[in-house]
């Protein structure tokens, strides 16, 4: 499963991504239930480019990616609002996903690096689901 995953990730890496992205950080790839998601915590980094690329099998019929503040536990209700609140997401529909596709890579919006979580859900269907982080 996984090493189909990370081949389909593979494949993609010629049209999605910009010259010169390269992988960072861990490969991360869950089997979760309609619904359900698989994290990922990174450092945004201020003056890259970023591309993230989700995938799964047929049998997750819509597989969404975003990236989200990483705030950790909030207790003031404030700021519990703008964790949940995405940062970048996906326009794809089926069971691939990119978020910052080619030249649109992404960038982080502020002068100083920050930590984000990379969410990748099974919105409809259930199964295995793979993310890769992708920067330059």
């Amino acid at each position: 499963m996984q090493l189909a995953l990370q081949t389909a990730l593979k494949a993609r890496e010629k049209s999605d991504l910009a010259s010169g992205m390269k992988a960072e950080g861990a490969f991360v790839c869950m089997v979760v239930p309609e619904g359900g998601s698989a994290t990922t915590p990174f450092m945004l980094q201020p003056g890259r480019c970023y591309t993230f690329i989700g995938q799964s099998f047929p049998n997750v019929g819509e597989l969404d990616v975003a990236v989200k503040p990483n705030l950790g536990t909030v207790a003031v209700p404030l700021l519990a609002a703008v964790a949940n609140a995405p940062l970048f997401v996906d326009s794809d529909v089926g069971p691939a996903a990119t978020v910052g596709k080619g030249s649109q890579c992404v960038k982080n919006p502020s002068p100083i690096p920050f930590s984000v979580l990379l969410e990748a859900k099974a919105r409809t269907g259930a199964g295995p689901i793979a993310v890769q982080i992708y920067s330059k």
